[in-house]
């Protein structure tokens, strides 16, 4: 007697169907990515909703810390809005350079991956040399 397939051979699992799932960066990356163009400038909600769709960065930004090791900063911010009042968000950004580069790390090694070309070394240069080698202290 032959052996049947547990389930029917629907292509999904297909080496095709991979490769198109590897070629859409996660948000994770996308997340990491912003983090390192801005600096210690950070971003927020509105502006992760704004480059790159995220609608709850928040929870991106927790499971960069909880699941993949990274420090990020955060702070709550006044917001005037639209209307002229003013709201808070939590801005986020990496608070040295070796946080920088710890969240590169992990950007490229998610690119990879996915088999997708790492950050060129101009550019991880560039972008590392935004962030201070240490923390400035608080303002007191």
């Amino acid at each position: 007697m032959a052996k049947k397939p547990a389930a029917p051979n629907t292509g999904a699992t297909s080496e095709q169907n991979l490769d198109k799932h590897n070629s859409i960066p996660t948000k994770h990356e996308l997340c990491i990515y912003e983090l390192l163009k801005v600096g210690t400038h950070g971003i927020n909600q509105l502006k992760a909703l704004s480059t790159y769709h995220d609608t709850c960065l928040n929870t991106t930004i927790s499971e960069l810390g909880l699941k993949r090791g990274l420090i990020i900063q955060r702070e709550q911010r006044k917001h005037l809005h639209s209307a002229g009042g003013t709201t808070r968000f939590c801005w986020y950004w990496f608070p040295t350079r070796k946080e920088a580069q710890e969240g590169l790390t992990v950007l490229n090694r998610l690119r990879e991956q996915r088999n997708f070309p790492l950050v060129e070394m101009t550019e991880s240069n560039s972008l590392l040399e935004q962030f201070p080698q240490t923390q400035p202290e608080p303002a007191t």
